[in-house]
């Protein structure tokens, strides 16, 4: 249960200590339509934070479509129009001494839920369990947050159609 836990909380979030970026290896296939290259992921890959053709004035082939860059991940790849695609992204950080002692907590508050679950204790402990593990998760995201310069954030045609 630890690897699927662990990937799924440092899926959740863009933690300081498991974000790296990458230039992606072109891939000897490519797509069958609409895309002309293929980018293979690194193994490591858990979520895409952003690439080097999101914005239009990152590449003279970037494409977009209603305001956002068109590529897509697929089955271990990203294909796009794109000859070069560069990436920064939550990788499988398995170096515990690399995580942020609140994670680290929240984690082992997780796995206390998640066993508990499975061995079939009560149901009123087993909720509170995982009341406990969803509070530690915002106490480390928190914190995480907070460290370093903010993400910046491109307000996208449905934010703007609020305004």
């Amino acid at each position: 249960a630890y690897p699927q836990a662990r990937d799924a909380m440092l899926r959740g979030h863009f933690w300081n200590f498991a974000v790296k970026r990458s230039t992606l290896a072109l891939s000897t296939e490519t797509p069958d339509w609409k895309y002309t290259y293929k980018h293979v992921l690194p193994d490591d890959f858990l979520r895409l934070i952003q690439t080097n053709i999101d914005t239009p004035s990152a590449s003279a082939n970037s494409e977009f479509h209603d305001g956002q860059p068109d590529y897509r991940i697929e089955s271990g790849f990203v294909v796009s129009n794109d000859a070069t695609v560069k990436i920064e992204y939550v990788f499988r950080q398995e170096d515990i001494s690399k995580y942020d002692d609140l994670f680290i907590d929240a984690l082992i508050a997780r796995m206390s839920a998640e066993l508990a679950a499975a061995s079939k204790k009560s149901i009123s402990g087993v909720q509170n369990l995982w009341e406990v593990a969803e509070r530690k998760l915002r106490e480390a995201r928190t914190a995480d947050s907070q460290e370093g310069v903010p993400r910046s954030f491109e307000a996208n045609i449905w934010v703007n159609s609020r305004l």
